[in-house]
């Protein structure tokens, strides 16, 4: 089996982003630096799944192999290469430098250094150290050469089913979210208060409404606090038939603002998609059809759940 790509400076910060976010999500008994994704190679890009157990956050990342340049992959298995490693090994994999005023001028005054130097990138491959696999890592420059050796562990092609995303029935209700990171600085707020339920965990309400309305509701001993998002609107790949329809899910603050992360990474659009008594779903469309982003957030007892406070009125009826 062989892989092999290059990964230009422009786009290393969008992926050096989306590990952080897959290795911020908590996961239950593994501490950060042990946390493990797998990895999908195929001539359809890169699929990336962070190892979580049910009742966390779950992440799943498809990647073009616009992501890359020169983007090669060759196996028996339908030309599909699956690894398990430790993000904390790939978040180590340095960015290209920079190039510094002195390498500027070298390059201007001579023509021989070819197109790889004029646009530096970090080269990755699949190769054996010291009998062991790993993605090597590497950044050459002029007179500089860095490599990072990132330990994997291959597996099956078969298995990636088991770190698939989750199947999940039509959804009733989607909208997609604000541009501004108002959303996320609401739900850090309200991820410190609320009254400690469903097992000893914050709990908020999330309700969504598909005539255009995001409401969070926590309660406390001695209040309820609601928060409203009007006018928002569903993409037209999930916008819903029913107008009327209505979902309201319960999740745990805390995973709610884990699931949030893809406001940290350079997107396109978040939609905001619940699946009643499964999973509260964060659709992450990245720029220029880079690929896409998924957060599932697991639903809490959903036995009472139904929300049925009427949203607030429009402004203008307010104002009449």
């Amino acid at each position: 089996m062989r892989f092999r790509a290059e990964l230009p400076r422009e786009t290393h910060p969008l992926l050096a982003s989306i590990v952080k976010r897959f290795e911020s999500i908590d996961s239950a008994g593994v501490s950060r630096g042990r946390r493990r994704a797998v990895l999908m190679l195929s001539p359809k890009g890169l699929s990336m799944s962070a190892v979580a157990a049910t009742e966390d956050v779950l992440a799943f990342a498809e990647l073009s192999t616009d992501l890359f340049v020169d983007f090669r992959v060759a196996s028996q298995a339908e030309d599909c290469i699956l690894v398990s490693l430790a993000l904390a090994h790939l978040r180590a994999v340095r960015a290209p430098p920079r190039a510094s005023r002195r390498e500027t001028l070298a390059r201007r005054r001579s023509r021989a250094l070819d197109k790889a130097r004029d646009a530096p990138s970090t080269s990755l491959k699949l190769a054996k150290r010291n009998g062991a696999p790993c993605i090597c890592a590497t950044v050459e420059r002029l007179d500089l050469s860095a490599r990072t050796d990132i330990p994997v562990r291959l597996m099956r092609a078969a298995d990636m089913r088991f770190y698939a995303p989750p199947s999940l029935p039509e959804p009733r209700v989607a909208l997609a979210l604000p541009r501004a990171k108002t959303l996320r600085a609401v739900v850090d707020r309200l991820r410190a208060i609320g009254e400690r339920v469903k097992g000893d965990a914050r709990v908020c309400a999330v309700r969504l409404e598909a005539a255009g309305t995001l409401a969070l509701r926590v309660v406390t001993p001695a209040a309820s606090i609601r928060t409203f998002f009007p006018a928002l609107e569903a993409p037209e790949a999930f916008r819903a038939p029913d107008r009327g329809a209505v979902v309201c899910v319960h999740v745990k603050s805390r995973q709610l603002a884990a699931g949030l992360g893809g406001y940290h990474v350079d997107h396109e659009s978040i939609v905001c998609i619940p699946h009643e008594r499964h999973a509260l779903l964060f659709y992450v469309t990245l720029h220029d059809g880079l690929g896409h982003l998924s957060f599932y957030v697991p639903v809490v007892d959903d036995d009472d759940a139904e929300d049925d406070a009427p949203a607030p009125p429009p402004r203008s009826e307010v104002a009449a």
